[in-house]
């Protein structure tokens, strides 16, 4: 299946960014708006038109590379990373 970019706000994209730390969920390498980083890219790891819900824990953050190689098979790793990652988020 092709994936598409997540369609989400820039102050959403902004925060799941920072609360994955940076980097790509899949290879680790370090993401940023710079003129010499990776630009992250956003997906929805299970797609709105199959019943993923509009929320950051239904959005991984991945590299350039690993966008365009996006795989069901890591669907369920990269789940399991945006639940954490909403976990750790601190109460405001």
């Amino acid at each position: 299946m092709d994936m598409k970019e997540a369609n989400i706000a820039e102050m959403t994209k902004r925060n799941i960014l920072a609360n994955a730390g940076y980097r790509c969920e899949v290879c680790g390498v370090a993401l940023g708006y710079g003129k010499e980083e990776q630009h992250p890219q956003f997906y929805f790891i299970i797609p709105i038109v199959q019943g993923g819900e509009k929320k950051e824990t239904n959005v991984a953050v991945l590299c350039p590379s690993d966008g365009e190689g996006f795989k069901e098979i890591e669907r369920d790793l990269l789940l399991r990373k945006a639940m954490y990652r909403e976990m750790a988020e601190p109460d405001t």
